[in-house]
């Protein structure tokens, strides 16, 4: 493996071209199959269950975004082998970031709507709740999101606001 690595460090700026293309060649690789085995899988196997709790979080998406999660943490493990941007780094965990920030939402509209099929919703409404934690975690997202980007902790976007 390290002589694996070492050759990739000692690769000229012509060629890092090529090892770019099979990297992303790689990800999308990795995305497919991600996506065939653990999305298939698990709708397969959560299809045979009983409950309607984990069919209401495969109808709601909630783990759709995983492939796309496993590519970009490919992709992030790279940043120490080949030479790229610190820009593309940024960019690589604002995504990810934004991934899961839509599993959360996507999650927490899972969860409402398991609520709502529950003996319990006509006593109380939740909905309301659900959108204010929701808010919460989309503000918290976007400032993680920009810290990213900027490069900056986010404490001092924080306390900018404040």
């Amino acid at each position: 493996m390290e002589k694996f690595i070492n050759n990739i460090r000692n690769i000229s700026n012509e060629e890092i071209f090529i090892v770019y293309i099979l990297i992303i060649f790689s990800g999308y690789i990795i995305y497919l199959i991600s996506n065939l085995i653990i999305l298939k899988t698990l709708s397969s196997f959560i299809k045979k269950t009983s409950t309607q709790t984990d069919d209401i979080l495969i109808e709601n998406k909630v783990f759709n975004t995983v492939p796309f999660l496993i590519t970009l943490i490919f992709f992030y493990n790279f940043k120490n082998f080949i030479p790229w941007s610190i820009l593309i780094e940024r960019l690589i965990i604002s995504v990810i970031t934004i991934i899961i920030i839509i599993s959360i939402n996507r999650f927490i509209n899972a969860l409402n709507e398991i609520y709502l099929k529950s003996k319990y919703s006509n006593k109380l409404n939740i909905k309301s709740y659900t959108q204010v934690l929701k808010l919460i975690v989309n503000i918290f997202g976007l400032i993680t999101i920009l810290s990213f980007l900027i490069g900056k902790s986010p404490i001092y976007l924080l306390s900018g606001i404040g």
